[in-house]
């Protein structure tokens, strides 16, 4: 899920009001998305080897790593993601709210319920969060 996200353009990630960068800014190759995941589940659940998954349900923080550009400042994706790995490159589906449904009966819509409380309460642990960080600082060149 990680290097997925890692390798897509910022702009696949699909997030309404953020416009992650995505073309080239002033002559530089586009900015380095560096994620910290945490994997829920996937579909199907007995599949045993990664060519076999076909949906993965998970949560998602990724900094968009711009040059000199510190963590507090960057952008930033997060939330509850699903990837669609039946398709070339997999598909990134968001939860997010709208005008007409709360962000937690969209959850509710879009991921099974045996995964919807840690959706809704997990996020990245403390040493999950110390690599990120790292990782981010190392991509933006801090």
């Amino acid at each position: 899920m990680r290097s997925t996200l890692e390798q897509v353009d910022p702009g696949q990630h699909h997030h309404a009001g953020h416009d992650a960068p995505h073309a080239a800014i002033e002559g530089r190759a586009r900015p380095a998305v560096v994620c910290g995941v945490r994997v829920y589940g996937h579909e199907p659940a007995e599949a045993t080897a990664l060519a076999d998954v076909r949906t993965v349900y998970g949560f998602r923080l990724c900094g968009i790593a711009e040059q000199k550009r510190p963590w507090d400042w960057a952008v930033k994706l997060v939330g509850p993601v699903i990837m669609d790995m039946s398709i070339e490159p997999p598909g990134i589906r968001v939860v997010e709210a709208s005008a007409d449904v709360a962000f937690v009966d969209r959850l509710r819509e879009m991921f099974p319920q045996k995964y919807v409380e840690q959706a809704r309460e997990e996020a990245l642990t403390g040493p999950e969060m110390a690599d990120l960080r790292r990782r981010y600082d190392a991509a933006a060149g801090l």
